[in-house]
């Protein structure tokens, strides 16, 4: 969810046309998204009349024992575009659907070098089929940003589509979002508590509190700004409550709060089931801390109460007790070298001091380690049967 993307949505917004165009089902879904979907809907989404099927498939690459594929397919009668990539071998892999963050494209898309470092190359080297969706509004697909909502429609379908490749085991998959998918990815593992696991990076989880929060700042201050040359923190605040408000309906309120409350996580992680690990940098300007100590609350009322550390800014646990609660362990960190460690079905939750939207230095590398083994922990080895 990041300044830029919502300043580009911003100087494209176009209120006039947007009035014209259906809601191709919005209002409904905002009444129903808190309700959970029945077992038998959860392979297709849709009914029995939801076809797993790419509309179009065109492989970008092929080398090095991996392929990168560019799809489309079909959402909620929306053209999507999308990106999988995945060994080469004619064996069926795990899953992995990567959720990118902000409203302006996969921003791990492939860049023309099958040696590059993206996670999806990444992934796929190490065994793993990796599903890219690019969202509704999004890198050519059809629709509008809608904010954690029908983004999440699309995401269970092409994660659907995926599962009845041959080159996929339909049994294991798993999904990592930050920001925008952060959110994304928490709605996924409620609607599909057959994920094996899942992460959320900096994901805001009431988007209400949110937009006041941004509503709230003292924007004198270089803090969202300080990416967006020739930019001020009022015009990039601006830019974010402007995107959300135009999408949503309006600023919180009693006509908006049913909106607003379908695209938050929040509320509904009582019913959570997944696996999941949650990660959080306390100097973050655009999803603040108080996002992450809502869901950690929300975990606790459940009597889901997650494994909690505080790192600071040499990376030693800490407990301040002024940070969502306080509680926090101060033994060593997991192992993330040994699976048995992410063993079970519990929640996990990290805050990081002095991190901000993208974390960065040595806590980066640490988050990406403990999130990719957490996940890989749980889908088991390539090759390996579960």
């Amino acid at each position: 969810m990041s300044p830029a993307s919502a300043a580009r949505l911003a100087a494209e917004e176009n209120p006039e046309a947007a009035a014209e165009t259906p809601n191709r089902g919005i209002d409904a879904r905002e009444t129903s998204m808190s309700a959970s979907a029945d077992a038998s809907e959860q392979a297709s989404p849709w009914g029995a009349n939801f076809t797993p099927t790419w509309l179009t498939d065109e492989v970008l690459a092929r080398g090095q024992g991996i392929v990168v594929e560019r799809v489309t397919y079909l959402s909620e009668g929306l053209r999507i575009v999308g990106q999988v990539c995945r060994p080469d071998d004619g064996a069926s892999h795990s899953l992995l659907m990567i959720d990118h963050g902000g409203f302006d494209g996969n921003d791990d898309a492939f860049a023309g070098d099958l040696a590059g470092t993206s996670l999806c190359l990444g992934a796929a080297r190490a065994g793993y089929v990796v599903g890219e969706s690019s969202y509704r509004g999004e890198d050519g697909s059809d629709g509008q940003v809608e904010v954690c909502l029908g983004e999440v429609d699309d995401v269970v379908a092409m994660l659907a589509i995926l599962r009845a490749q041959s080159y996929v085991d339909p049994g294991r998959a798993a999904a990592f979002g930050g920001s925008h998918g952060g959110c994304i990815t928490t709605m996924l593992a409620l609607r599909d508590p057959t994920l094996k696991a899942a992460v959320d990076f900096v994901g805001p989880s009431d988007l209400a509190a949110l937009d006041a929060w941004w509503h709230a700042q003292d924007q004198s201050e270089p803090l969202v700004c300080a990416p967006l040359p020739g930019s001020t923190c009022v015009a990039a605040y601006a830019a974010l409550i402007q995107v959300v408000e135009a999408l949503v309906g309006g600023p919180p309120s009693a006509a908006t709060a049913s909106a607003y409350a379908a695209r938050s996580t929040a509320p509904k992680l009582a019913a959570l089931t997944v696996p999941m690990a949650f990660f959080q940098g306390t100097d973050d300007a655009v999803v603040n801390l108080e996002q992450a100590c809502v869901k950690r609350a929300a975990l606790v009322a459940a009597n889901r109460a997650p494994r909690a550390w505080y790192l600071d800014g040499q990376l030693a646990p800490k407990s301040p007790s002024d940070i969502c609660g306080g509680n926090y362990r101060t033994d060593a960190l997991p192992d993330t070298s040994t699976p048995a460690a992410w063993a079970g079905t519990g929640t996990y939750f990290f805050v990081y001091e002095g991190q901000a939207h993208a974390f960065t230095g040595p806590a980066k590398s640490q988050a990406d380690s403990i999130a990719l083994q957490f996940l890989f922990a749980h889908l088991g080895a390539p090759g390996e049967t579960r």
